[in-house]
């Protein structure tokens, strides 16, 4: 284990130390020279230690993270930009001979290409991370685990390299075997509450095994929390939700979001209205009753995009697919018809980011059919959100309960750097044109 810990910390120092020597590499070559070279230095390394702590913020030195190059791609970009934004203020408030704009930009691309750089070389010849020796032994029923254990495994990659299933009321002798012991993982929280059990994972810890929590590992390495493992720790994430609320500089960042987007509305708005009206004539905005925060009805505005369905009630996107008008396919393609729902943001109805507006029918059958449902409006929905950017779109009662397991993650762990992240995937997924339904 020792030795296990000691090649992370040297992998992460080495990360460390290629990063510093790509960013003043790139500072000494095209951002030192003439006047005010002393101030330039000053301020290169403030944006180097900010830009650092950003880095840190995003995980980017979590070794874990490395499992998805994609991921890894976002984390990277967002850690830069984010770190230049927050230096900014430090230059204009400190220094009369600023870094010139062009200058900045240029150093900033090329840092995320060597940053990106650093960790893919990493990811590809230097993947050893918890995975090599990691050993599971799952304290619990297989019938009832298997599926999350399965999913797990499979974003563990192979850094997994067996599974066990034992009975914990046996109370099993494990020996830990040759290299690192193995991980006992606690599937339900009451299994941790008999006394007998507790003695037993302590006397096991004592000798090197490595006791973990179900909730965890899921948060960690699936991002979501599995309505299974909700349910076993059930008194610990009810109390979790409940402590989830709004908060005050997420509700300023939606203020200053929403009034400068509906200024760019109104601009973009002279192009679509009268290709709305053209096209399928009027109305030309979209709006219907939606569940809000502490399930609150309020109406929901977008641009028109379907034909009249001709009939009442709920229905999913899929079922009038067949409706949706020509500008409208082009309009829901790069999300122009969610911008009249950054009016329902200036009015504190909706949040940039949050979980997606649900329609009352398909709340009051959701529900009285999936856990932990309700807890999704502990905050007020979002025009994007985490559930959007790694589900999509649920069309059926499964794929609701799956998507609401992003949404419970978000719930809990929500931040301003969560919220980035939702942003950048966002913006990835519009200019990819992976447009919603």
């Amino acid at each position: 284990m020792g030795d296990y810990l000691n090649r992370i910390f040297l992998s992460k120092m080495a990360l460390f130390f290629f990063n510093t020597a790509v960013y003043w590499a790139v500072v000494l070559t095209f951002g030192f020279g003439g006047a005010g070279t002393r101030s330039l230095f000053r301020q290169y390394t403030i944006i180097y230690i900010v830009m650092n702590l950003s880095l840190y913020s995003f995980r980017n030195y979590d070794l874990d993270r490395f499992r998805s190059l994609n991921r890894m791609a976002l984390s990277v970009f967002a850690g830069v930009i984010v770190g230049v934004m927050a230096s900014i203020p430090f230059l204009l408030l400190f220094f009369h001979i600023r870094i010139p704009k062009m200058q900045m930009l240029f150093v900033s691309l090329v840092l995320c290409a060597g940053f990106f750089l650093s960790h893919f070389l990493f990811y590809r010849f230097s993947r050893f991370g918890p995975q090599k020796s990691r050993r599971l032994v799952i304290l619990g029923d297989k019938g009832r685990w298997e599926d999350f254990v399965g999913e797990l495994t499979e974003a563990l990659g192979k850094g997994v390299e067996f599974v066990s299933y034992v009975d914990p009321l046996q109370l099993p002798r494990l020996e830990p075997g040759g290299g690192a012991p193995p991980s006992l993982v606690i599937t339900d929280y009451s299994l941790f509450e008999d006394d007998k059990m507790r003695d037993w994972l302590e006397g096991k810890a004592a000798r090197g095994f490595t006791v973990e929590f179900a909730p965890q590992l899921a948060e960690d390495h699936l991002d979501r929390i599995p309505l299974e493992v909700a349910q076993a720790y059930r008194h610990y994430y009810e109390m979790a939700f409940m402590m989830a609320h709004p908060a005050p500089p997420q509700r300023v960042f939606d203020l200053v979001v929403s009034t400068l987007g509906l200024l760019a509305a109104a601009v973009i708005s002279v192009v679509i209205v009268p290709a709305i009206m053209i096209d399928s004539g009027r109305p030309i905005f979209f709006t219907q009753e939606r569940v809000g925060r502490d399930g609150k009805p309020f109406r929901i505005h977008k641009f028109r995009t379907m034909k009249d369905r001709g009939k009442a009630g709920a229905a999913f996107a899929d079922d009038d697919a067949k409706l949706i008008t020509s500008v409208g396919a082009v309009l829901r393609k790069f999300r122009l018809d969610e911008l009249p729902q950054l009016w329902d943001v200036l009015r504190g109805k909706m949040s940039i980011v949050g979980p997606r507006p649900e329609q009352p029918e398909f709340v009051k059958e959701y529900e009285e059919k999936i856990p932990f449902y309700a807890y999704r409006h502990r905050l007020r929905p979002g025009i994007t959100g985490w559930a959007q950017i790694n589900f999509g779109y649920a069309g059926n009662l499964e794929e609701a309960s799956r998507k609401l397991e992003y949404d419970l993650y978000y719930v809990k762990n929500r931040n301003t750097l969560l919220d980035i992240q939702v942003l950048l995937k966002t913006a990835e997924t519009i200019l990819g044109m992976r447009g919603a339904k």
